[in-house]
């Protein structure tokens, strides 16, 4: 009798994978998986690797697995290998993961109270363009969302929006929410 052929690994999604500190479902698609006891997905990148079992897998189909996996929160290359309960193991397929959104600095900060709009600058890294793109601003008692043409341009690095933080001396907090709906940590605006 033949052996039965390793499984084999045609794809990761999603793939780029936003990071964030908490665990994500990755779908492995491929063929030639085998569910059982001793069914596992190794993940790693250079210096680490984990192997996932058990409850931090779920075997959908001969070409189908889900795994849970936490990737943190810095960018870098994982490799994903499925090894089935016999010791057959596919070759690594990578997942790329990407940093999620940081706030480095606003400009300006603090900003003039004014009932007229101001344009403010986050400096930062990890931003996506896309018309889901949002700035969110927050202080005790009111919301705003920045979206659409309230978003003058966006890099990678910079956001400029178009803000009207009113006449009141206060802070507002300010977050990055990228079209993935992934959102940055806060900012403090200072307003004067």
């Amino acid at each position: 009798v033949a052996p039965a052929p390793p499984p084999v690994v045609n794809s990761v999604t999603p793939n780029p994978l936003t990071g964030v500190n908490a665990n994500q479902v990755i779908t492995i698609n491929g063929s030639g998986f085998v569910n059982g006891t001793g069914l596992k997905v190794v993940v790693g990148y250079t210096g680490y690797t984990a192997t996932l079992t058990g409850g931090q897998i779920a075997f959908v189909s001969s070409t189908q697995i889900l795994a849970q996996i936490n990737v943190g929160v810095t960018a870098r290359m994982w490799t994903v290998q499925v090894v089935n309960p016999n010791g057959a193991a596919s070759g690594n397929a990578s997942l790329q993961v990407i940093a999620p959104p940081a706030i480095a600095s606003l400009s300006p900060n603090p900003m003039t109270r004014s009932a007229a709009a101001q344009t403010l600058t986050i400096n930062g890294s990890g931003f996506q363009t896309g018309p889901a793109l949002k700035v969110v601003l927050t202080t005790t008692g009111a919301s705003l969302t920045l979206q659409g043409a309230a978003i003058l341009s966006t890099s990678a690095t910079q956001i400029k929006a178009t803000v009207n933080v009113g006449n009141s001396a206060r802070n507002w907090t300010v977050q990055v929410v990228n079209p993935n709906g992934i959102g940055s940590s806060t900012a403090t605006l200072t307003v004067k």
